[in-house]
């Protein structure tokens, strides 16, 4: 009776030690593989930036300075501005090491400034967004929104906000558009937003 009850459990050990073996290797051989592409980014030569696909802001064309005299979107749109003058650029979905690898040890606290002024600059314009809207300003808002899709933003509140803009105008295809653009996303959050976006294609 006793053999037939160690006997499982021997096997049981046997693979649970395999499988913590097999771990162990696998989390080895990603750590060495990580160290071994660090090394190489921190030693990789200075590349050519001047070409990469930087964002100019078109301050003539955003609906900026509605209301000069309202302290919170005054001190936004100087934000917008002051970002309009320096280099803006999008790196989401690469890591430092990428940055580093591809564009050159060198390059990389300037590249990161710029991926730090796109994430401003997307983070402005939301707030922009709110403000117009909270003052009744739609037409002014969906404009800013719009633009602000155009560069990448994936925040989920302005999507709801322009669907939201959509839903008072009853325009349907507008927002099947927007559930479409969401669809593209990689956000983690983009099945909640896809969920939203449907229920409030559902109420109208």
């Amino acid at each position: 009776m006793m053999i037939s009850i160690i006997g499982p459990s021997l096997v049981l050990a046997v693979l649970i030690a395999y499988e913590i073996a097999k771990n162990t290797r696998k989390e080895k051989q990603a750590s060495e593989s990580f160290w071994d592409r660090e090394m190489e980014a921190n030693t990789s030569r200075k590349k050519d930036i001047s070409n990469l696909p930087y964002i100019n802001v078109p301050l003539d064309k955003l609906p900026l300075g509605l209301l000069p005299a309202f302290d919170a979107m005054t001190a936004n749109e100087a934000e917008i501005r002051a970002l309009a003058k320096e280099k803006i650029l999008s790196l989401r979905g690469k890591s430092n090491t990428d940055i580093k690898l591809e564009y050159g040890v060198t390059n990389f606290e300037f590249l990161c400034k710029c991926d730090e002024n796109y994430l401003k600059l997307l983070q402005c314009l939301s707030k922009e967004a709110e403000l117009l809207r909270s003052m009744f300003f739609n037409r002014e808002a969906e404009e800013v929104l719009n633009y602000s899709l155009s560069i990448g933003s994936d925040i989920s509140k302005d999507y709801i906000a322009l669907a939201e803009i959509y839903k008072d105008r009853c325009d349907r295809a507008a927002l099947n558009d927007l559930i479409e653009r969401a669809e593209s996303l990689e956000s983690v959050t983009k099945n909640k937003l896809i969920d939203s976006l449907e229920q409030i294609l559902d109420s109208f």
